[in-house]
């Protein structure tokens, strides 16, 4: 009887605890909202900053729509633009309009905070007044933002918008800037790119293509990717070989494997992609490259191996470990922190000891704590 009353009262708290808080941040929103009208203009910007906050935590709250519309009218740019910023966190459709027309604020700050926050919504009504701004703005980053918003609105029309932009950016960074942001739409993007892909001539510009599949991560892309190794252009084939990597689709592995043998300029290359995908198929070929006379390749193919995690690469990588190259030994000895085979704390006690290089001796002491399960499997930060 005393147990259940005894739970009964822990119920209680727990739900009174719980009014509390509610009641507590009903009284914040209350109290900001009335902040708003303040004749300060710097205790009006903190007040949206501070509605803005407590929309993440929750922005279900009803009374914060209306009066953070209201604010982005303020004669004040700073409130203005955190306004913007608190109504991107709300997340609410019916301040798209609002936003829309403060795209064409006078200060370039405004701008930058409405494009995000229609971003945040991702409403496909913003796509037309953020493509005009992409186009337009006179404010580098307010235009940057405007074509990063794009890129979040999962819609066709924002994939349309995107295409278009590519077509008419003259420089690399912004094309590359466009095609990035393609990809970050996902699969949806998809169809667009290779369409790039295959209409384009340019090395730089197909590149590009070929690096924003890999953004989407979208398995179709896997085959046309690979198709790209008998292309011409070297930096095409590059972002080829690292888009599949970013993809993961094992259905790589045997192509990859394929060009190392063939195309000895991208072993670096091929080698973090297959230590990327993750299969013990290509341990053999990567142990093979650890014996490179390219230093690059040989870090590459330890780095590879330790994501793989084969502990058939534990005697290579011990060999390793005697490397020329201080940063090969580095990354050989993060391999083996990684795969976690204790055949390799003798050799590793030996470089921690005696290597003359600081930065190996303390990839090698990570390495012993990871296998006696003394830190987190994270790499460490100092290696190269």
């Amino acid at each position: 009887m005393r147990t259940s009353r005894i739970k009964l009262w822990v119920i209680v708290g727990v739900i009174l605890s719980l009014l509390a808080c509610s009641n507590k941040n009903k009284d914040e929103v209350s109290l900001y909202i009335t902040r708003l009208r303040f004749g300060n203009p710097s205790i009006r910007e903190d007040a949206a900053h501070a509605l803005g906050g407590i929309a993440m935590g929750d922005s279900t709250d009803r009374r914060l729509l209306r009066p953070l519309v209201a604010a982005l009218r303020d004669p004040s740019p700073g409130v203005r633009g955190s306004t913007a910023w608190a109504l991107g966190h709300v997340g609410d459709a019916r301040a798209v309009k609002p936003l829309i027309r403060r795209l064409r604020d006078r200060d370039p700050d405004v701008r930058h905070w409405a494009a995000w926050a229609l971003g945040e919504i991702g409403d496909p009504r913003a796509v037309k007044p953020l493509e005009k701004r992409v186009y337009t703005d006179t404010n580098w980053n307010a235009r940057s933002q405007a074509r990063d918003a794009l890129g979040k609105i999962k819609d066709s029309s924002s994939v349309n918008a995107l295409v278009r932009i590519f077509a008419k950016e003259d420089e690399f960074v912004g094309k590359l800037s466009a095609g990035c942001t393609l990809g970050e739409i996902g699969p949806l993007a998809t169809d667009a790119l290779l369409e790039i892909l295959h209409e384009e001539d340019k090395d730089e510009t197909r590149s590009i293509a070929a690096k924003a599949l890999g953004i989407t991560k979208d398995p179709r892309a896997v085959q046309p990717l690979i198709q790209l190794f008998d292309d011409w252009g070297y930096w095409t084939v590059k972002e080829a070989i690292h888009s599949l990597g970013v993809i993961g689709d094992p259905r790589a592995v045997e192509p990859l494997l394929s060009f190392l043998d063939e195309k000895g300029y991208y072993k670096s290359e091929i080698a973090q992609a297959l230590g990327n995908i993750g299969d013990s198929h290509a341990t053999p070929h990567l142990v093979k490259l650890l014996g490179d006379e390219d230093p690059y390749a040989r870090i590459a193919a330890a780095q590879a191996l330790g994501r793989i995690n084969d502990p058939s690469a534990v005697g290579p990588l011990i060999a390793a470990l005697k490397d020329t190259d201080r940063s090969v030994r580095s990354n050989a000895a993060d391999a083996l922190g990684e795969i976690g085979d204790e055949r390799a704390l003798g050799p590793l006690t030996e470089i921690m000891e005696a290597d003359p290089e600081e930065y190996v001796r303390h990839s090698a002491e990570w390495a012993i704590g990871k296998i006696k399960g003394e830190v987190e499997q994270i790499w460490p930060e100092d290696s190269e």
